[in-house]
């Protein structure tokens, strides 16, 4: 059995054509009929009718097999497009299902955020302020308060990464910097973000800044001895960010992430 490799509109385009040869098979069938049947109206006698009265039932069963075979041309493009819209339609289904399956990031979370033109690379620490579901889209502020404008962005989820919860009343507002006040207030949720290894290249947070860069990991929580915040220590990663001398940096592991795929 052989299987046919041609898209739905090449299909659609052949078995169009084949409807248009088949009408006009159609069409000749009844022209031929024409003659005939004026011939019979001049005849005279009931001989010449019975000869020319077989020849036009024959030409009018020719007629109704090409008519035949239209009309199940007919049904056949009818049937095509009745599955054609039954498949975009399951389509559509999927893709409203998928995305009401996605986990919603909460407002006041805080999470990386590509802010840059396509084709550059540009995540920035922000907040989340609202979730549209009917655009799919969710409103960010930039989490950098030293600045004097701080903006706001509308972005697609997969350009938003959650990097933490929202803080509790006790988030340290009297902090100058987020990054810094992020450290202190937030915690590492395991379950979201699974340890990532040595040798693994991630987008991390730079130390007293909001901006995200990508480095690998030279110690992860579990095997760092570097710990952050005396009293309630927490668990940091140790990394050697690019383009930075060769530097090793402790980050807070909830600031560091998976560099995103499809992106």
């Amino acid at each position: 059995m052989s299987f046919s490799s041609a898209s739905p509109d090449a299909t659609q385009k052949h078995d169009l054509e084949v409807l248009l040869h088949q009408l006009r098979d159609l069409e000749h069938a009844r022209k031929d009929q024409l003659p005939l049947l004026e011939q019979i109206n001049t005849m005279d006698t009931p001989k010449k009718h019975l000869s020319c009265i077989d020849k036009a039932l024959g030409l009018v069963q020719q007629e109704q097999r090409a008519a035949a075979r239209a009309l199940d041309q007919v049904k056949q493009l009818l049937d095509q497009q009745k599955m054609r819209k039954q498949r975009d339609n399951s389509s559509r289904t999927r893709s409203r299902d998928a995305s009401s399956r996605l986990e919603i990031i909460p407002k006041g979370s805080q999470v990386a955020a590509r802010v840059a033109p396509l084709g550059e690379e540009e995540w920035i620490l922000a907040t989340v302020l609202s979730y549209s579901a009917e655009k799919n889209r969710y409103t960010v502020l930039d989490d950098d308060q030293e600045s004097p404008v701080r903006p706001t962005y509308v972005l697609s989820p997969r350009l938003v990464l959650f990097v933490t919860g929202p803080a509790g009343n006790s988030n340290s507002s009297n902090s100058s910097n987020s990054s810094s006040s992020s450290g202190n207030s937030r915690k590492w949720d395991r379950g979201r973000s699974p340890e990532m290894a040595k040798g693994q290249r991630v987008l991390a947070l730079y130390p007293r800044t909001t901006v995200f860069y990508q480095g690998t990991v030279v110690a992860p929580p579990s095997s760092s001895s570097a710990l952050s915040n005396g009293e309630n220590p927490s668990p940091v990663y140790r990394l050697l960010f690019d383009d930075d001398d060769n530097q090793e940096v402790d980050v807070p592991a909830h600031l560091v992430l998976p560099i995103p795929r499809n992106v």
